[in-house]
Order: C-alpha cells, then sequence, then structure tokens
C-alpha cells in the first residue's frame, strides 16, 4: 500500500478560505489574490498543489518563467495569456499548459477572472 494514503482526509470549501498575501514581487501583480487549496506544506500533498488566482478587473500576474510545468483551467471570466511572445485570448472554461520555462503572464478583462492552477510539488523552492 503506498504510504500516502490517509487515514484522515481533508475536506475544504473555497468560501471558508482566506486568500494568501503574494509573497515575492508583490509589486509586479495587480489585483491578484491567491487562494492555496491544497498544497505540499499545508496538507501534505504528495504530489501538486491545487491552488485558485483571483484576478480583479484589468489586473495581471508577474510575467515570469520557471522550471516547472503548470496546468490553467479558467472557473470564471476572461482575459488572455502570453505565451513566450503570443498573446492569446482566453475565457471561461478553456484550460491550457505552461511548460517549463516558458514566460507567461495572465491578464484579465473588465470583469476579473478566477483560475486553477496546478503545479508539481518536485521542487523545495517553488511556491505552493
Amino acid at each position: 500500500m503506498p504510504d500516502f494514503i490517509y487515514e484522515k482526509k481533508i475536506i475544504k470549501n473555497f468560501r471558508s478560505l482566506k486568500p494568501s498575501p503574494i509573497k515575492r514581487d508583490e509589486k509586479l501583480f495587480k489585483d491578484v489574490k491567491y487562494h492555496p487549496l491544497l498544497t505540499s506544506r499545508e496538507d501534505d500533498a504528495p504530489n501538486f498543489s491545487l491552488r485558485i488566482f483571483s484576478i480583479g478587473p484589468d489586473g495581471h500576474t508577474i510575467n515570469h518563467k520557471h522550471s516547472y510545468e503548470h496546468e490553467i483551467y479558467i472557473l470564471e471570466g476572461d482575459g488572455f495569456v502570453y505565451i513566450d511572445d503570443a498573446k492569446i485570448n482566453i475565457k471561461k472554461d478553456d484550460c491550457f499548459i505552461i511548460y517549463p520555462y516558458e514566460r507567461h503572464q495572465l491578464i484579465s478583462g473588465k470583469n476579473g477572472m478566477n483560475v486553477i492552477c496546478i503545479v508539481p510539488n518536485r521542487l523545495k523552492n517553488q511556491p505552493d
């Protein structure tokens, strides 16, 4: 039996969670709230961290790249994503992958945007 099976299951409700502050490069984000749902540090998730980012109207994440992939699902709203030099329109129910070392940035439209973001827990220095 795998060692990551728990006797106690963790059930959380998104509406009851308080958003966490963006801890690095905070001034390069505009109107972004970070909701760590299930993470390696807080919940002992063995392989992935599940997060929701709420981006306010005309808000944006930092334009950045990193060594790990992540997957994005648009829960609500619309806007666009920069991936390297491409600007791609995105809307509710769209999903996509960001590959390692791709430069990327999410920018919301007039109504804001909520996105699910999943990252692997392989690296000690990556954010949950």
